[in-house]
């Protein structure tokens, strides 16, 4: 059983999405680095520290499976509400992040970054 040391946590996640699934990543492992064990934000099962509360939840979600929002258009489920609004983009066609030397465009922000570095 997970366990979430005493602290108040939000029912439910905000549904404004993440600026892409690879800086959010990065973004729980900088937050799991430098929180100190002080933190009453603790995961059990992986020993890691956590300074946000919805960066925790987030997180323990990798434990528990827990996919809380789903596609209304072909039903899979995800983790997160970022990851549902990229794939959302992939249903509709829509194609936000394009590059600044070229026709390219696409769904997700990392998508483009890795386009543009290579």
């Amino acid at each position: 059983e997970i366990e979430i040391d005493p602290v108040s946590l939000p029912e439910e996640e905000d549904a404004t999405p993440s600026p892409s699934a690879a800086s959010v990543l990065q973004q729980d492992e900088s937050a799991a680095v430098a929180a100190a064990p002080s933190s009453s934000l603790y995961c059990a099962p992986c020993n890691r520290y956590f300074k946000r509360p919805d960066v925790l939840i987030r997180h323990l979600r990798l434990h528990t499976g827990e996919r809380p929002f789903s596609c209304t258009l072909c039903a899979r489920q995800f983790s997160r509400s970022d990851h549902l609004l990229a794939h959302i983009r992939r249903h509709s066609g829509e194609k936000p992040y394009g590059c600044p030397q070229c026709p390219f465009a696409t769904h997700r922000r990392d998508i483009l970054t890795r386009h543009c570095a290579g």
